[in-house]
């Protein structure tokens, strides 16, 4: 999964994402032991986890106590491109995410000369940033609703948040409730904002389809 714009409810997200691949892999009738592991991996362009400075986190279903795991059919890694320090860092991770961060195809280039143990796997990652787009055309109306929603509720969060703290700054009780209504306010314009942006992209990324399918299969 790949996450460009701030969700507050992408974690819950991407474990209804995660059940959706446990569930599928089996029918009425079928043994669990049926069932492979899956591991869900998320490159976020912004901070998921402000409160550490790691760019690779790894989640497990484990005892809160022992830390003993209750099973190992499920796992989650989360990678926030923020994070990544400008600087190699040693691992051989590094490279690899500077392709999700190039800004042109001149910038892959010079990447995959100064990298070249990347090779065919960076190729691969270009090819999920172009199809990336091309998923975001393709998503349901049901998902984009609801993507919709949870941006509104973060703009709408936010606009409160600032509210509020206007009103404390003033002191006064008519102060806060003042910068709670101008929170609310200023949070669905910009949800509207956000609704409208998503429209207008979806219009704009349609006329790109050809381009974008016709790249992917010359790089095939």
């Amino acid at each position: 999964e790949m996450q460009v714009e701030k969700l507050n409810g992408f974690c819950v997200r991407i474990v209804y994402y995660q059940s959706k691949l446990i569930t599928d892999q089996i029918v009425s009738g079928d043994k669990y032991e049926k069932i492979n592991q899956t591991i869900s991996i998320a490159i976020c362009n912004y901070v998921l986890f402000p409160n550490n400075n790691e760019y690779l986190n790894r989640f497990s279903i484990l005892n809160e106590k022992t830390s003993e795991p209750f099973t190992e059919i499920v796992k989650y890694v989360t990678i926030e491109l923020p994070k990544v320090p400008k600087e190699n860092d040693g691992t051989a991770l590094w490279p690899l995410l500077q392709c999700f961060l190039c800004k042109s195809e001149e910038d892959f280039e010079m990447l995959t000369k100064e990298y070249p143990q990347i090779g065919k796997i960076g190729v691969k990652v270009r090819r999920l940033s172009l199809r990336q787009k091309l998923r975001f055309i393709a998503l349901s109306r049901q998902m984009l609703r609801m993507d919709i929603a949870d941006m509104k509720d973060t703009a709408l969060a936010e606009g409160r948040a600032e509210g509020l703290e206007e009103g404390r700054a003033a002191g006064l009780a008519e102060g806060r409730a003042a910068g709670i209504a101008e929170g609310r306010v200023e949070g669905r314009a910009e949800a509207d904002e956000i609704i409208k942006a998503k429209d207008e992209a979806l219009s704009e990324q349609a006329a790109e389809i050809a381009q974008l399918k016709a790249r992917l299969a010359r790089k095939n």
